[in-house]
């Protein structure tokens, strides 16, 4: 027996005033998409005649349209879907690398982290040549290389003025300053 042959009449929506998004006949499709059954080779009348009693509610025009947009942004997800595997696989692999016991202490984990900072307080990256500094305490020279060391140096000089401009503008954005006067950064300031 033919299937039956799809509703060509002008009705955008059936009798029942159902809309599309709610209707039958999409939760069909996308299920069926979903699990594999209507396949991407399929024609549309293919696809119609899986379910005529549901989707010949609908004008054919439309319907097939409507196919057609189901299809395309299901393949969209599927899409973002494998970027994003691929880049959580991506990422879940570097966290590992980085996570991996080594040997090396980390810079902002080692002692040279705090004395640097001590130092540039005190302004011997001014008085020394980087070379110098870097000789000046053991703590520098039993991790990292005197090309570590210089570019840390440069970082953390470079960093303190933009810290503070930072620092200055989200103070105005507090809403009740009054609860920040004990602030470590304000406490700075005043001495």
């Amino acid at each position: 027996m033919p299937p039956p042959q799809p509703n060509h009449g002008s009705r955008s929506r059936p009798d029942d005033g159902e809309k599309w998004a709610e209707s039958k006949s999409k939760a069909l499709l996308r299920s069926e998409l979903l699990s594999g059954t209507i396949t991407p080779e399929m024609k549309p009348r293919d696809v119609f005649a899986l379910h005529p009693e549901e989707h010949g509610k609908w004008n054919y025009g439309n319907w097939s349209t409507n196919l057609r947009t189901l299809r395309a942004a299901i393949d969209r997800d599927r899409g973002r879907m494998q970027r994003d595997v691929i880049s959580y696989g991506h990422d879940l692999a570097t966290v590992k690398a980085l996570r991996a016991p080594t040997d090396k202490t980390p810079w902002h984990r080692s002692p040279a982290f705090r004395l640097l900072k001590q130092d540039i307080d005190d302004g011997k990256h001014k008085q020394m040549k980087p070379k110098e500094l870097y000789e000046s305490r053991p703590e520098y020279h039993t991790d990292f290389t005197l090309e570590e060391f210089r570019k840390h140096i440069y970082q953390e000089n470079d960093s303190r003025p933009k810290r503070k401009i930072r620092f200055e503008r989200k103070k105005k954005t507090w809403l009740y300053p009054e609860l920040h006067k004990d602030h470590p950064r304000l406490q700075e300031e005043d001495s």
